[in-house]
């Protein structure tokens, strides 16, 4: 199941919610001030890897 992110539109609290990828958010409630219908908001997609790729952030060139 997918975690969702979701700001309420009257306090501005965001929140995760984990739903189904086909369950209908109507119900949905802020946990903060219990306001109806928070909207969904996109997330910000973060990995990291422990193995080398042999891409590298640091400069390359100079010894």
């Amino acid at each position: 199941m997918p975690i969702y992110e979701f700001e309420c539109k009257k306090c501005g609290e965001r929140f995760e919610q984990l739903l189904g990828i086909n369950e209908p958010t109507n119900d949905l409630r802020c946990p903060k001030c219990q306001a109806e219908n928070p909207r969904k908001v996109l997330s910000v997609f973060s990995s990291a890897s422990g193995g080398s790729s042999g891409a590298s952030c640091t400069p390359s060139g100079s010894t």
